[in-house]
């Protein structure tokens, strides 16, 4: 069985250059000597296939058993996320939270359809992250004591082309972005 699901996914992966599939990217590159650059390439139509086998195994998402924690003292539920998602996500653009300090400063804000996050340290370092709106929605869709990761999957691939998140500080940057090129 086993052998099976690596050959079909093996067959997947060499045909979807050919059919002109989606791809999800993921690069980190090291800027400082003797650093690495690492880069996946992975046809969105293998993630397709592997869904199942994510449903199957039961890794549909996290149990609200589990808080999930927002700095040292924060911790709230999957239930308690869901209720203050389904207040905001139909407002318009506004800035959700805002920290603003002499070394750092992060936004969560809702602009055109998307959950940005920004921070900034210093001159040093960058993070922006991008979340379709729909996929927020749709991770919050599962039963009510978790997140349906499967279903935000399906979300982000309908969407298609885009850069997601994108991490920058001073030795290193991450982008995971997806588009229609094999070979980024």
């Amino acid at each position: 069985m086993k052998k099976t699901i690596f050959t079909t996914l093996l067959l997947i992966a060499c045909v979807s250059p050919v059919l002109g599939a989606q791809w999800l990217h993921v690069r980190v590159e090291e800027s400082h000597r003797g650093g690495e650059t690492v880069k996946v390439n992975i046809p969105l139509v293998l993630l397709d296939a592997m869904m199942p086998i994510v449903e199957e195994k039961g890794f549909r998402g996290r149990s609200s058993r589990s808080p999930i924690r927002f700095g040292r003292h924060h911790r709230w539920t999957i239930e308690e996320l869901r209720e203050v998602w389904e207040i905001v996500k139909n407002e318009k653009d506004y800035e959700l939270v805002s920290v603003d300090s002499d070394d750092e400063s992060i936004f969560v804000m809702i602009r055109g359809g998307d959950v940005l996050v920004q921070s900034r340290q210093g001159s040093t370092s960058e993070m922006d992250i991008r979340v379709p709106i729909e996929v927020v929605d749709a991770l919050f869709s599962g039963p009510a004591d978790e997140l349906d990761f499967v279903a935000a999957f399906e979300v982000i691939r309908s969407i298609g082309d885009g850069e997601y998140v994108s991490i920058k500080d001073r030795d290193s940057t991450v982008r995971i972005w997806i588009d229609g090129d094999s070979g980024q």
